[in-house]
């Protein structure tokens, strides 16, 4: 007995393919025709006229994005929406019908086709200006550990080290340094005490290195930077360096609550409640996503350039054992990609609380993050924060040890 899911499932447009489809659905109905006379007993029908409808979900895609390519959705809105000749002409082109073709398939040769000419009858486009971008934290301390010749497998690229589990995740940025400042024998022509690079850890704990985010998130073998064996056994510090936002892919809807705690000051004998107006704050919030995992290069640009996080990323914060779950985040209200000074925003230090991952035959796979913040929330408008940073990117620190903003400078 085989069963068919969304995977199967395919929808085509005057034969051709339609990308990016989230799900179709139809219906028929028919009505009958009353031939029941005087005297019958019995109620009688005669088969009327049928009729069919049905919808569709698509994202709006554009394979080579800045081609001036059509979308997916091209037929269908052009066969529903015509072009005026002037703003307010009422007299226009018909709407024109579209074949459909409703496809479910195993295989080349398992092919189950439902095909209509139909009228597109609605059109409902939906777009979102918010965003959420976040920035991994960094180790309050370094990570001390030993790196043995036998650690470093120069064949596949890859080296492991004791205590890495639970603190180091794939793509974050980290520093190696010897202990006592001596040369660091790991990567292949760097003959410094220390090195930053992008990491990607596998199943079982082994590190490789990566000169970018994108690569170190995709994890290809022959993109790792080639290792050499130590000559002796070496003391090093390994610490993440995470300073750059980037945002989350795939983000669906977001939601932030703040809240002041109450604190009753009323006396016995008073008339009327009194309460501190300032009580301590506190804030919360979710997050739903598609749930993705995989490194797609595309469509991705803005701002923080072509490089996203992942939800699976933030899952995989909530079992982080020796660095706890926390992330800076920036949960747009309103973002303006043309002008920055337009943004709204909240920023914030999350601790994520919860994660759900819902996986259902009719829709994609979605992941619901929840989370309270820690610190200081704020609600700002303009730019995101810059600070002035050391070649090494460390930020330069003022004698109270706070970071010099770019606007200070």
């Amino acid at each position: 007995m085989g069963f068919y899911s969304g995977r199967d499932g395919e929808l085509y447009v005057a034969d051709v393919k339609a990308a990016k489809v989230q799900s179709w659905s139809f219906s028929s109905s028919m009505a009958v025709l009353e031939t029941t006379s005087l005297g019958d007993t019995d109620r009688t029908l005669e088969s009327g006229v049928r009729s069919y409808s049905g919808s569709a979900r698509l994202f709006y895609y554009v394979e080579t994005p800045g081609s001036g390519a059509n979308s997916n959705l091209n037929a269908l809105l052009t066969s529903a929406i015509k072009t005026g000749g002037s703003a307010g002409d009422g007299d226009n082109d018909p709407s024109t019908a579209v074949v459909l073709k409703m496809r479910m398939t195993t295989g080349s040769t398992d092919v189950r086709d439902i095909q209509f000419s139909v009228f597109i009858t609605g059109v409902s486009m939906n777009s979102a200006v918010g965003e959420v971008a976040l920035r991994r934290d960094t180790l309050q301390s370094a990570l001390q550990t030993k790196l043995d010749p036998y650690d470093v497998n120069t064949s596949t690229k890859r080296f492991s080290v004791d205590h890495s589990s639970g603190s180091l995740i794939t793509g974050d940025e980290v520093e190696i340094e010897t202990a006592d400042g001596s040369t660091l024998e790991l990567v292949s022509g760097h003959s410094y005490p220390d090195g930053k690079w992008f990491i990607n850890v596998d199943q079982v704990g082994g590190i490789r290195l990566f000169d970018s985010f994108a690569k170190a998130i995709e994890g290809l073998t022959a993109n790792a930077l080639t290792l050499v064996a130590p000559s002796s056994a070496k003391d090093i510090l390994i610490r993440t360096r995470n300073e750059r936002f980037r945002h989350v892919a795939g983000v669906r809807e977001f939601e932030m609550t703040t809240s002041r705690e109450q604190v009753d000051l009323t006396n016995l004998g008073d008339e009327f409640r009194n309460q501190y107006e300032a009580g301590l704050i506190s804030g919360q919030g979710s997050m739903t996503c598609i749930w993705e995992h995989d490194y797609d290069t595309g469509d991705r640009a803005n701002e923080y350039g072509t490089d996203p996080e992942f939800p699976f990323y933030l899952a995989q914060l909530l079992v982080r054992t020796q660095q706890g779950s926390d992330f800076d985040g920036l949960f747009y209200i309103y973002r303006d990609p043309d002008n920055s000074k337009k943004n709204v925003f909240y920023e914030a230090n999350c601790i994520i609380t919860n994660i759900a991952v819902t996986v259902s035959v009719t829709e994609v796979i979605e992941t619901r993050i929840e989370f309270v913040t820690n610190g200081v929330i704020g609600l700002k408008t303009g730019d995101t924060p810059g600070y002035l940073l050391q070649e090494n990117s460390d930020k330069i620190l003022q004698e109270n040890q706070s970071r010099i903003l770019l606007e200070q400078v």
